[in-house]
């Protein structure tokens, strides 16, 4: 479980506390930027619109981005939280690769940019309680 059904932060922050692992979650009824693999694009700032609902359009040169990820309602989810544990879910390198509109690199390449991203951003969780990281593979 990542995302939640939830157009309220404070709804889903509240229905998170029934759970022995909260997760720091999306909300993809707020919007396409929330669904998987359209959210770490958009997150890293290299998401080229979202035109297109089944396939997600990176800028050319996304590779080249120097953002980190910042997961949505961070600030909210830790101020609630107040350092217990809790878990986080992110869209797999394979299946974001099959999800692309145009690859512009191949999968190992996309591999190597996407796993340097997740791991300052698990580095940066588990300072602040994270437990758990999931990837999230559908396709495979």
């Amino acid at each position: 479980m990542g995302s939640l059904p939830f157009l309220s932060v404070t709804a889903a922050l509240d229905f998170n506390q029934e759970f022995d692992l909260p997760v720091l979650f999306t909300l993809p009824s707020l919007g396409q930027e929330h669904f998987m693999g359209f959210d770490v694009a958009f997150l890293l700032g290299i998401l080229d619109g979202t035109d297109n609902k089944q396939k997600v359009q990176l800028k050319s040169k996304f590779y080249r981005t120097s953002n980190d990820i910042i997961p949505f309602f961070l600030s909210d989810f830790l101020q609630r939280q107040r350092g217990d544990a809790f878990k986080y879910q992110l869209i797999g390198p394979y299946t974001f690769f099959k999800i692309l509109d145009e690859p512009m690199i191949n999968f190992e390449q996309f591999c190597h940019f996407l796993i340097t991203k997740y791991k300052n951003l698990i580095e940066m969780l588990q300072r602040e309680g994270m437990t758990l990281f999931s990837l999230d593979e559908p396709l495979i």
